[in-house]
This record gives C-alpha cells, structure tokens and sequence, in this order.
C-alpha cells in the first residue's frame, strides 16, 4: 500500500515538521496564539499528530478511505493526543466549518506537493474550496510553494517504453509500423507520469545531460486569487554539460515549505527507497526530426551547447482539459536546425 512508503519517509516527515514548525512560528509571533490545523494530505495523519505533540495544538486528519482512518485514529490512541487530533473519513471539498477544530476556520492548512498526490489530492484541486470555507483569512497552506523543474535525459531503456527499438525491426520482423502508430496517436506529444522508474534506486540506465532547472513557479498562498492570462509562453536555456543523445526531457516538481527560506524543500530526489514510489517524473520523448516515421531516434547533443526550451503555461480559460491546476506543453529548440518540436498539454 502505498500510504506506507510516505509514512515510513523521514525525510518527508520532517519537511513538513520544519514547514509547519515554521508557519506556526509566524503566526504565534503576530498573535495567534493557538493555531489550529486541518490535514488534507496523504502523510498518514504525521503532521496533525506533529502539531499535537510537538506545539499543542488542535488538529483535524482528513481521509477519504475509510480503513485509512481507521488506522489513523489508532495512531493518534498509540501517542494520546485523542483530546488534540480528530481523524475523519472525508472528503475536504464535503467538509463543514463544523467539524473543523473548535468549530471555525482553521489557520494552517496541509496539502500535498504538487504533482504527488496519492490517496489525496492535488492542492489545485482543493484550495479554491479550502480558501473559501475551510481556511480563515489570512491563514497559511502548506508546502508554500514549488517548482516544477525540467531537463533533458538520455536514458535507452528509458526510450524502449515509448517505441520498438532498433529502427523498428526485430530479427527478421518489421515492426515500424508500431512506432509510426505512436507519433500518429501523439503518444510523442505527452508527459507521461513515471514514479520507480526514475527513482534513485531503479535499476533503468540513465543521466541527466542537462541539469534539470527551474521552469514554472507556483506560490500555493496566493494561487487562484489573482486573474492570470490563459496562455503564457517562457525561454528556458539548458546547458548540455556532456555529449549525448536526449530521449526525453524529464519534469518533476519540488516543494517549498517557505517562500522566503527555498533550502526548506522536498523533491524527488532521496536515498529513502519509498520516495521513488510516491513522487512521480513527467516524461516527453524526444526524437529527432528528417527520419522515417517508423525511426524514432533520440537528438544528439554536445557538451557546452545551450538548447531552449519553451514552456507554454494554460491555466483558467486557455485550459485545453478540466483537471485541477496548470496545463503545461513544451517545445525543444535547439542550436541548429532540423531539431526536434515537441508538444502537447498535460496537468501536473
């Protein structure tokens, strides 16, 4: 189950300790003196319960499974804190300003990093309803903030995912016709969430040949409160830092427990074995242009180059799909002509 390896990630747990340890600071400090906190996460109830040992606070565990709150409520028994910790078996878009802590709006919120959600959901799925019944003005949502940072691997098993290999031919069959199917199908076009595979301890072969970078910022205190343009385009340059071919250009979000302090921050990255199975990389093949439809090779690039990749951010009206959040397509433009263009609109 998959709610273990988020429990078991210390690592996870204490960004999210430190981020609300944080928070209530700030809070105490212009006058709220008793905070109270309503958990939305998939953290197996760890930052409610945080808030009542550590700080003393009221604290309400949302679940939408059953069997999960009832384990919950076990955990919150094993470390008597049932007069500070409620557990529910809700939905927090169904949640009344009744069943919060002492019966009002809460002061600190918790979601789920953007792009992790697991048993939960997305935070751009919930704050419009946290901001406008559960949340009080002015109050906190925790991770503050993230970033969705992109880059170019090169990765053969990575590859062999998205297309038959060797041209498409395997002994004597031919096969090609697999591979035209999948740019006919835009199967090339998409960000297709891996989580194990790319995690620090899978076994697939693969290197970043440009550091992933940040391309898209998000202040989840203040997102949806302000009008934003449907569609808005930004230049990223990439610096190839080794001679390769690119598969793919690989997205992953990390998130912030405070804007003002960014090394408080969790991502994909983690020698904890269960992080690769909770924090999902967005895949987009990449393949160079002038070949056959059934040939999918990879781009060459050279150490020292700067590709450009733009990256169209669709949100509100300019939103191609109805799921929660920003919409984001990129484009590779490379140093010479013939580079691969690359396409198509995916919710992180």
């Amino acid at each position: 189950e998959l709610l273990l390896p988020v429990a078991g990630d210390h690592e996870r747990q204490r960004f999210y300790f430190e981020s609300l340890l944080h928070a209530v600071t700030g809070l105490k400090n212009s006058g709220h003196a008793t905070p109270t906190i309503l958990d939305c996460s998939s953290n197996a109830g760890i930052p409610a319960l945080l808030a009542a040992k550590g700080q003393g606070l009221h604290s309400l565990a949302l679940t939408r499974r059953s069997e999960f709150a009832k384990t919950i409520r076990a955990l919150v028994s094993d470390n008597g804190v049932e007069e500070l910790v409620d557990v529910l078996n809700a939905d927090p878009r169904d949640l009344l300003e009744a069943f919060l802590p002492d019966g009002r709006r809460v002061d600190v919120v918790v979601l789920d990093p953007p792009g992790t959600p697991l048993h939960g959901l997305s935070p751009f799925a919930l704050l419009p309803r946290v901001r406008k019944y559960l949340l009080r003005e002015g109050g906190l949502v925790l991770p503050a903030g993230g970033c969705l940072e992109a880059g170019l691997i090169e990765s053969t098993d990575l590859s062999h995912m998205h297309l038959v290999p060797d041209g498409g031919r395997w002994k004597e069959l031919d096969l090609t016709v697999w591979n035209e199917e999948a740019r006919r199908q835009g199967v090339l076009e998409r960000l297709v969430p891996y989580t194990k595979w790319l995690g620090s301890h899978s076994k697939m072969a693969y290197r970043w040949l440009s550091k992933p970078r940040c391309v898209f910022e998000v202040d989840l205190n203040t997102y949806g409160t302000a009008d934003v343009p449907p569609l808005e385009k930004t230049m990223h340059s990439l610096s190839i830092e080794a001679n390769g071919r690119a598969h793919a250009v690989v997205a992953r979000w990390v998130a912030w427990g405070a804007l003002e302090n960014r090394s408080l921050s969790l991502d994909a990255e983690s020698e904890y074995l269960g992080r690769g199975l909770t924090w999902p990389s967005y895949v987009q093949a990449l393949v160079a242009q002038s070949q056959p439809p059934g040939s999918l090779e990879p781009i060459s690039v050279q150490n020292g180059e700067s590709w450009q990749l733009e990256v169209a951010v669709r949100q509100g009206t300019g939103k191609v799909t109805g799921a929660a959040g920003p919409e984001f397509s990129f484009k590779l433009l490379g140093t010479a002509a013939g580079n691969s263009d690359l396409g198509g609109d995916t919710e992180l």
